[in-house]
């Protein structure tokens, strides 16, 4: 178990292109995973990120959702559990997994850790992968701009 978490989250020195291929891989693996879910419990798309769109501007959604929640997100949720796994190793598994629980928690309480859950910890194996927060960040903006303009249209 221990060499498959290790093969999984081991940071590597990757090219560019592998650094994009693991963004572009983990949003993929992230949008079929929220519509699985979502078709399993039968529903509908969340009517949250269409609300946040129109009571607001599209100039304060960007800023919220493709500014600062990516932001202020990633250093809590993966740079400093991250930096402290790095104090204390064994420590690391735990850290990663009661973030991404934490990360699924605060976007809408106990029914999206499976779903926001899911995707923090993917967000980690992004870190990891590609060693640089700020790639997590990029994709979590990528992927906040998919969940609030996109996958509206999917219903």
């Amino acid at each position: 178990m221990k060499k498959l978490l290790n093969s999984l989250f081991e940071a590597e020195h990757n090219t560019l292109t592998e650094k994009f291929k693991n963004l572009f891989t983990m949003l993929l693996i992230n949008l079929i995973w929220v519509v699985a879910v979502l078709q399993a419990y039968e529903f509908l798309l969340p009517e949250q990120g269409i609300r946040f769109v129109q009571e607001r501007d599209t100039l304060q959604v960007v800023f919220w959702s493709m500014i600062s929640a990516p932001l202020w997100e990633e250093l809590v949720f993966r740079y400093l559990p991250r930096k402290l796994g790095d104090q204390f190793p064994k420590l690391m598994l735990p850290l990663i997994l009661c973030s991404s629980i934490m990360f699924g928690y605060i976007h809408n309480g106990v029914p999206s850790i499976w779903i926001q859950g899911f995707i923090g910890l993917s967000f980690f194996w992004l870190y990891m992968k590609n060693g640089s927060i700020y790639w997590t960040m990029v994709a979590h903006a990528l992927w906040n701009y998919i969940v609030i303009f996109g996958l509206q249209y999917l219903r």
